[in-house]
């Protein structure tokens, strides 16, 4: 993964806690300070097709996490590891298990 696809990805990760849906790429464009969406639907879409992200539905909030077993997994009421900072997971999917 790149640095600006850690990025987006931590971006959609913490929007998807705070708000509980996914950003539009607007919304991400305008939280990384990049002027269009072309960049961010490119980097979405790699993410996706590395397994990071997934999409659901049709709508602009349409994005899920998609977690490794190995890469998440729950430690304390609401602590990821390996995340570097608490948050709870409200939006993991397993892989093999959706």
């Amino acid at each position: 993964m790149t640095p600006r696809q850690q990025q987006v990805y931590d971006f959609i990760s913490r929007h998807l806690v705070e708000s509980g849906y996914s950003p539009t790429y607007r919304e991400i464009a305008t939280g990384l300070g990049v002027k269009s969406v072309g960049p961010i639907a490119r980097h979405i879409e790699k993410l996706c097709k590395d397994g990071h992200l997934r999409r659901f539905g049709r709508g602009c909030h349409g994005l899920e996490v998609v977690a490794s077993r190995m890469e998440f997994y729950l430690v304390g009421p609401y602590e990821c590891a390996g995340l570097g900072h608490p948050w709870p997971p409200l939006i993991l999917i397993e892989e093999g298990l959706a």
